[in-house]
């Protein structure tokens, strides 16, 4: 343990390695110190930005009000977001203090932020799945509308969010047992210090494994894979929304056009001959002249406003039976505010696979390549493209923020009142 923690003091985050089995690739003074500006300084201005972008979505949220599915999984995904990057920021916080500060606390403060990457972890498991869950959710809505449009409500999707944090944090309290506090001597600092390491270190190495590999080898793939059909489903559906959107109003257009060429005395002839048929129709059936009187105000109503109704449909005798048909097809045409909720989940779900793609990539080599890995000869170039995705990542937690802005109506009145009610004491405080 203490080799390990010198390694971390000297080399940031690389474990120490046998010195004759190592042959460091981009082992130079640049190489460390690129690592350390990408895993202490810029993932650490990203996590700052992330952080702030997810305490608005939280706040605007809850100030729009859950009123609506999607927003209730939306605010979900922000909570998570938020803890995730709320403990990975302390964590590197507290790496930063322990290198760089001349005051050594009695604590290891290195292994102290272990405890928040564990931590960390759960919400990271959370994020994905609520991802995973949204794109689900709106490709059943979109592929099989009769069936899943009105399935989704916002009672089921709040026990779906529920079920998942809770399901998440369950599965992980194995991991936090098995932790406790013990002195050593740091040759380093030649004094006594605390250290936080694994009460049954066995049962941590099993159960490690066994987390790490389903929660950061088969679930991000398995995640990226489902989201990247849903977003081609989704994308298809969205197209084909459009086209029928273009043709609808171009066949509407072009009703108005034929409308506006049917000439007035036509209009006018045509009424006139209704009227006198409804006319004849009334003396040929002998009714009750109380009958006739009380249906001449009817009849009257209908020789006023069947000029309008020749105008409409003069030139097409099968409007009728034509607007029928659409009505039926327009049930299942999704509208505006459908629509809108449909590109907001497919912008975050591209977003994830943008932030996590680069991360499979990265355990696949790892898992095939036994020099590219942590404890592997090219530690250090694994270390500096760690670093890089994990940027992209956390950078991709922050810029939901503008999905939501552009897709969701009530989040962006909410924001704006937030703002507005914020601008004015800032300037006055000033």
């Amino acid at each position: 343990m203490e080799g390990v923690i010198v390694s971390f003091a000297n080399d940031t985050i690389a474990p120490e390695v046998n010195s004759e089995e190592s042959v460091r690739f981009l082992d130079s003074a640049e190489a460390v110190l690129l690592r350390r500006c990408l895993y202490y300084f810029i993932n650490q201005v990203v996590l700052a930005a992330s952080l702030v972008t997810n305490t608005l979505n939280i706040v605007t949220f809850i100030k729009a009000g859950l009123s609506e599915s999607m927003s209730c999984l939306f605010l979900g995904l922000s909570i998570s977001d938020f803890l995730h990057c709320a403990l990975v920021f302390i964590e590197r916080t507290l790496g930063v203090v322990e290198i760089y500060s001349n005051q050594q606390s009695i604590v290891n403060l290195l292994t102290l932020g272990f405890f928040f990457v564990r931590q960390s972890q759960i919400w990271h498991v959370a994020s994905t799945l609520l991802t995973v869950s949204a794109a689900i959710q709106k490709c059943a809505c979109v592929t099989f509308p009769l069936t899943f449009r009105f399935f989704f409500t916002r009672r089921r999707v709040v026990i779906v969010v529920l079920v998942i944090f809770a399901s998440v944090f369950i599965s992980y309290i194995p991991i936090f047992v098995v932790d406790t506090v013990r002195p050593y001597f740091s040759t380093r600092f030649n004094r006594t210090r605390l250290i936080i390491t694994r009460r049954y270190p066995k049962l941590y190495r099993e159960s490690a494994d066994y987390y790490l590999f389903a929660n950061y080898v088969c679930l991000p793939f398995i995640a990226v894979s489902l989201d990247i059909v849903c977003v081609i489903i989704m994308t298809w559906k969205l197209r084909e929304a459009a086209r029928t959107r273009q043709d609808m109003t171009a066949g509407q257009s072009q009703v108005r056009d034929i409308s506006r060429k049917v000439p007035a005395a036509s209009r006018n002839s045509k009424s006139k001959k209704i009227c006198a048929g409804e006319g004849r129709q009334n003396l040929e059936t002998n009714e009750p002249s109380v009958h006739n009187l009380s249906n001449n105000s009817g009849h009257n109503k209908n020789c006023s406003t069947v000029g309008d109704t020749v105008k409409a449909h003069s030139d097409e005798p099968n409007d009728n039976t034509e607007c029928a048909e659409t009505n039926k097809s327009n049930k299942n045409v999704l509208n505006e505010r459908e629509l809108r909720v449909l590109g907001s989940v497919n912008l975050v779900c591209g977003i994830f696979i943008c932030g996590t793609a680069p991360y499979c990539v990265l355990t696949a080599c790892a898992l095939f390549l036994d020099a590219f890995d942590h404890r592997g000869r090219d530690f250090t170039l694994y270390f500096i493209l760690k670093s890089a995705q994990e940027v992209v990542y956390f950078g991709s937690t922050g810029v939901n923020i503008f999905v939501y802005y552009a897709y969701n109506t009530k989040f962006k009145k909410a924001f704006n009142r937030i703002f507005a009610s914020l601008l004015p004491r800032a300037f006055s405080s000033i």
